[in-house]
């Protein structure tokens, strides 16, 4: 599936979002059915789509799951549901690839593109779930400030080791390439 899909995102999103709210929808109906056995394979296919990852817009990443899919589910599969429920993999993965809110334009991720288009379409479920979400995995200050001290640290490193390598390289050049 991967090696098909397009590489420009409105075409890619025009690829993927029908078959991603398809497979929303099927659970959906196997929910309705009480047919276990397809849930659970509609479960493991949202949740291989949710974790692939795709090479449009310029880079490799992972899709964010159509609206009309999050829509699907968060309207028809009850808060009772047991089991593998694809709403916590979806508002998961959200999470997970919104920790980049940086990106702006072109540059943000698929998600960021994807929630700031249709904010106003997006279920309220599912907008309540990614902030408890966000808030369940927030770091506490302290653990915020030590982050951030280590992130300097090894930013610092990194300089450091990128010299070191271009001196070897230097020294390679002059010694005809045989390091």
């Amino acid at each position: 599936m991967q090696g098909d899909a397009p590489t420009d995102w409105a075409v890619f999103h025009e690829w993927f979002d029908p078959q991603a709210t398809k497979l929303a929808k099927v659970f959906v109906l196997a929910q309705m059915l009480l047919d276990n056995e397809m849930m659970q394979e509609m479960f493991g296919q949202i949740r291989k789509l949710s974790d692939a990852d795709f090479s449009f817009d310029g880079k490799i990443q992972a899709a964010a799951f159509p609206v009309e899919g999050v829509i699907a589910l968060y309207e028809n599969v009850p808060d009772t549901t047991e089991g593998d429920d694809p709403r916590i993999v979806i508002y998961s993965r959200y999470n997970t690839l919104g920790g980049r809110l940086s990106g702006a334009g072109s540059d943000a991720p698929d998600d960021i593109k994807v929630l700031r288009a249709n904010m106003d379409s997006m279920p309220s479920g599912f907008l309540r779930d990614l902030v408890f979400d966000l808030y369940e995995d927030r770091p506490t200050y302290n653990q915020w400030e030590y982050l951030q001290t280590n992130e300097h640290a090894n930013e610092e490193r990194i300089k450091e080791l990128k010299a070191e390598i271009k001196k070897l390289k230097t020294l390679n050049s002059h010694l005809g390439g045989r390091l």
